[in-house]
């Protein structure tokens, strides 16, 4: 029955047949044996049960590809309940590590997924504890030097099949300029350390971590089998675009974290079709072809009579030669399709970041451009206050000149008034004295001679010689205008209307008068 699984090589198994094949493959009559006799005696439970429910609970909470089974009830009681007895057996006096937790979860999953609701938690937990255990004898990663070995078959395929991502990963390993096979050795350990150690549980996606632990498990009988560094090297593979872009070496570790859910079951065959199919199934059907050879038909010679013909005959290949290169022209293609596929989505975030760098350049030269348009209208505004403010003070000016000269005019106007006035009463009045009347009086009267005559005593009545004083109030009013006239063009023409002003008429006193 084992022997014949070997025809599903590279292929996942249907769910039927992948229970039917690990519950065989992971047989273990004595850990059956001690599990229902420690139910029996009431002594499966570890004493830490609570602890260990609470770490399944983080567990499955935290991480992304576990999720699924967070949600059925029956898988977390599964594995609270193989843990507390795995852990009661190991005699550990603190929690268990968390390798241990991850490396039942593939084991649960294959066990629920066939489950009813009629289904007994005791039963599928003896089941359960017996392929846990048998699986954790059978794995041999444990011992330092087997995985020192995995880790240097590794980065051996690398340097043969891969010499780009050999370099990138020798580049971030290799400070104070060390030896490149060295630094290629601690970058691939780095990498693969975490992965190797749960067996890929948490860095691959459910279907292509069912995928790896098949065919693992259909192997397990044959020690020449050993089929980890190929899926290692695999999983290095598919994930060298991402480590291209990193730029340290922690970058590296944290890579196969982020971006190993996403890889799928077709990527992995194909990887493994391409570079170790022939050499994992002659190593896995070594000891079935050496023991009991398979005849094939289809590959025996011809019949006598077929070389009768003159024509030559086509070559005859095997229904699985058949099958297999279909299978590695569909897996091609459809890493293909998912390569365009991601390099569409890279070019598009790329223009998508080109777009937001372009439109925040525009946005700052816009607000550049708001900022010096806001500075440059309140200049003008300031400038436009200042003219105003000017213009009002020399129009204020000009205005108070102009009120200052109309009222001297008024003042002239009132005084030639006052003359016309006076003369009209000298028309009317008493004839001068005559010349020899005057002659006497004068002769009679002499005026002092230290006396002005336009100043007259006070207790005298004011005289006045009425021609001069009519011929003085026509130039003043001349005088007058030729001022204004010139103080209206200093303020139309922006002049300094003192520099107009030299000629300004000074009003005659009263005393004058």
């Amino acid at each position: 029955m084992k022997s014949k699984l070997n025809i599903l090589f590279n292929h996942p198994l249907p769910m039927e047949i992948r229970e039917v094949a690990w519950k065989l493959c992971l047989s273990n009559t004595k850990a059956r044996m001690d599990y229902l006799t420690a139910v029996s005696m009431n002594k499966a439970k570890s004493r830490r049960d609570m602890d260990i429910c609470l770490q399944c609970d983080s567990l499955l909470s935290r991480e992304s590809t576990l999720r699924i089974l967070s949600n059925n009830e029956l898988a977390v009681k599964l594995l609270k309940k193989v843990l507390s007895y795995y852990h009661r057996i190991q005699r550990l006096k603190t929690t268990l590590p968390e390798p241990d937790c991850l490396l039942l979860v593939p084991l649960v999953q294959v066990a629920v997924a066939g489950s009813t609701p009629s289904t007994s938690v005791d039963s599928v937990s003896t089941q359960l504890v017996e392929q846990y255990l048998s699986f954790k004898t059978s794995w041999s990663v444990t011992p330092t030097g087997t995985e020192s070995d995995i880790f240097a078959e590794v980065a051996l395929m690398l340097d043969q099949k891969d010499r780009e991502l050999t370099q990138a990963i020798q580049r971030l390993h290799s400070p104070g300029g060390s030896q490149l096979q060295e630094s290629l050795l601690r970058g691939v350990k780095e990498i693969l350390e975490p992965v190797v150690e749960v067996f890929f549980v948490g860095y691959l996606n459910m279907p292509a971590l069912l995928y790896v632990w098949d065919q693992y498990i259909i192997g397990l009988d044959n020690p020449l089998y050993n089929c980890l560094p190929a899926f290692c090297f695999a999983f290095l593979l598919l994930l060298r675009d991402h480590f291209h872009r990193c730029d340290t070496s922690s970058d590296l570790t944290k890579v196969a974290g982020y971006h190993g859910p996403t890889l799928s079951v077709p990527q992995l065959q194909s990887v493994i079709s391409k570079y170790f199919y022939e050499d994992l199934f002659s190593r896995l059907t070594r000891d079935k072809v050496e023991s009991l050879p398979v005849l094939d038909p289809t590959q025996a010679f011809f019949p006598p009579w077929t070389h009768l013909s003159a024509s030559k005959l086509p070559m005859r290949t095997k229904p699985q030669d058949r099958r297999q290169a279909r299978e590695v022209r569909e897996a091609q293609r459809a890493a293909d399709t998912e390569r365009k596929i991601q390099e569409a989505q890279r070019q598009k975030l790329t223009e998508e970041e080109e777009m937001k760098r372009e439109k925040a350049r525009l946005q700052r030269e816009l607000e550049e451009t708001k900022l010096f348009s806001r500075e440059q209208r309140s200049h003008l505004e300031e400038q436009l206050a200042q003219e105003r403010q000017h213009h009002y003070e020399l129009q204020k000016a000009a205005e108070e000149q102009i009120g200052h000269l109309q009222a001297e005019i008024r003042k002239i106007q009132e005084h030639k008034l006052l003359i016309a006035d006076t003369d009209t009463e000298g028309s009317f009045g008493t004839p001068p004295p005559s010349t020899e009347s005057q002659t006497g009086f004068e002769d009679n009267n002499p005026l002092p001679a230290t006396q002005d005559r336009t100043s007259p005593p006070a207790d005298e009545p004011q005289r006045m010689d009425f021609v001069s004083v009519g011929r003085t109030v026509e130039g003043v009013a001349a005088d007058l205008l030729h001022h204004l006239m010139q103080t209206a063009g200093a303020i139309i023409y922006g002049q300094d209307a003192d520099k107009g002003a030299t000629h300004t008429y000074q009003a005659p006193s009263s005393e004058k008068l």
